[in-house]
């Protein structure tokens, strides 16, 4: 029982530190976008989706390795995600917009680990990570150099929802095996 006090204690320690990051680094985003076009410009998208091609490629072979996509029930809910991001993707109007959907995922799969894999953990978790999504598009309403965007604060959902799902297919689908 204390270890998983401490499990849990580690655990909120990082969540406040993803959050603290999310925020830092709200007013110097556009000045980051900036001095990378100037570098390569007409590069900012192909740059950003191969690294999320490299990184979802990653995370699968981790899962694999993990025993934690051996069945075909785990690739289809994989295939259903890897879908509903593709969706999702086709409504952005800059490519900046999908680092919403793994931030907020990830996010929302940090809370999962905290609050539980049942239904309730799960809905629980979904809404932390949203309600931060929220809280950081009104940081930037107040930021001079940032807007506040209906559209992120629904992005920011969206991928938030995806790490629900994600944990709760995936993670419990290794649980379920154990039994």
């Amino acid at each position: 029982m204390g270890d998983e006090r401490g499990i849990e204690r580690r655990l909120y320690r990082v969540i406040f530190a993803y959050v603290a990051i999310l925020m830092a680094f709200n007013p110097i985003l556009p000045s980051l976008r900036r001095a990378y076009d100037a570098l390569w410009p007409g590069t900012f998208a192909t740059a950003l989706w191969t690294a999320a091609a490299v990184w979802t490629g990653a995370l699968l072979v981790w899962l694999w390795g993990q025993g934690r996509l051996r069945d075909a029930r785990s690739w289809g809910w994989v295939a259903l995600l890897m879908g509903a991001v593709g969706g999702v993707a086709t409504t952005f109007q800059d490519p900046i917009e999908f680092i919403h959907l793994p931030e907020y995922g990830a996010l929302a799969i940090l809370w999962c680990r905290v609050l539980g894999s049942g239904p309730g953990g799960l809905l629980r978790a979904g809404l932390a990570a949203a309600a931060v999504g929220i809280l950081d598009e009104a940081f930037q309403a107040v930021l001079p150099q940032r807007v506040y965007d209906t559209r992120d604060v629904v992005y920011n959902a969206v991928g938030a929802l995806l790490g629900v799902v994600a944990y709760g297919t995936v993670w419990n689908s290794r649980a379920s095996r154990k039994m």
